[in-house]
């Protein structure tokens, strides 16, 4: 075999070897830790699926990690947008006029976000409900909202413009048990 066959053959089989293991690890991105998302989300250490519960904390900081699969993606491919929309529906009245939770298309300005290249933090005050969520949304309206209004009443998106990638994380505004009374005389055993 002459000198130029020779060669040809070998770059054939450098490259037929880099594509059978480019194949590889396609096939098993997943479980290599790979997926067809470039940027994953991570909620208190823990890494969230792409439609995930958050619990969030009143009054502390909820910080919401992007990272990304590689490293050697630019800052435009880094962008990404949040945006609080309603989860489920009710009935609740704005002056008197009846409206639908699910109706409205964003509920963002009602909330303290905070955006950055890398996170983004959320804060919830500890006397947040649903009723201050709208009445924020509709500065200085009566709002009335039923009191069975219970739930995970928000989800939050986090799209990426690039690949139109969207985590849909639903959380609700719950509170904490402070303390707890007991009275002796009418507890059953």
């Amino acid at each position: 075999m002459s000198k130029s066959k020779k060669a040809v053959a070998t770059v054939v089989g450098i490259i037929s070897v880099l594509l059978a293991a480019g194949a590889v690890v396609f096939a098993f991105r997943d479980k290599l830790g790979f997926s067809d998302v470039p940027y994953y989300m991570e909620f208190n250490g823990r890494r969230l699926e792409r439609a995930d519960n958050a619990g969030l904390s009143y009054e502390s900081v909820n910080r919401f990690d992007v990272k990304y699969e590689f490293s050697f993606w630019d800052k435009k491919d880094k962008a990404y947008d949040v945006k609080i929309i309603p989860n489920g529906d009710f009935s609740f009245t704005v002056d008197g006029e009846a409206h639908n939770f699910s109706a409205e298309t964003d509920l963002t300005p009602a909330f303290e976000l905070y955006v950055y290249e890398d996170f983004f933090i959320l804060d919830v005050p500890k006397n947040m409900t649903v009723k201050t969520v709208l009445e924020s949304i509709y500065t200085g309206a009566e709002i009335t909202v039923p009191e069975t209004v219970t739930g995970d009443n928000f989800t939050m998106l986090v799209t990426s413009p690039n690949n139109g990638t969207v985590y849909r994380i639903d959380f609700g505004l719950y509170s904490a048990v402070e303390s707890l009374t007991l009275d002796k005389g009418n507890l059953i055993f």
